[in-house]
């Protein structure tokens, strides 16, 4: 482990502006906290990954240049970029073998204590086999 950092489980959260670049997801940046990412569990801590980009990822499949402010509209094109976004974290992680997966939470989700439960069991899950949600 390195100096200075001692936590054996750590939650990395990427937001939309470091993840998109002119014309959609920078491949070049995901595939760098890929790296880094890897490297943390070579070091034997365990990883969560949020993501933001799926909005990102939507409106450059429709060619749109303007964020909507309306939620359906967000909503709506956060559902499009999902997959395209998945897709280029598992295009980012494949060279280093490890496989990721989308775990989708609520607040419901982490609040009441038997959905807690249940969401730290599929974590621990993910950890066991490697992977990394």
């Amino acid at each position: 482990m390195r100096p200075g950092l001692s936590a054996k489980r750590l939650v990395v959260k990427v937001g939309s502006a470091v993840l998109a670049g002119e014309g959609g997801l920078d491949r070049a940046v995901l595939g760098e906290i890929a790296r880094q990412v890897a490297r943390l569990r070579e070091e034997g801590r365990e990883v969560v990954l949020v993501s933001s980009g799926a909005v990102a990822a939507g409106m450059r499949r429709l060619g749109l240049k303007e964020r909507p402010k309306d939620m359906p509209l967000k909503q709506a094109l956060a559902a499009l970029g999902q997959p395209l976004l998945m897709a280029h974290w598992q295009e980012a992680f494949a060279p280093f073998g490890l496989p990721v997966a989308q775990v989708l939470l609520t607040a419901e989700d982490l609040s009441a204590r038997g959905r807690y439960l249940n969401a730290k069991a599929t974590l621990r899950a993910f950890w066991t086999w490697g992977s990394y949600p």
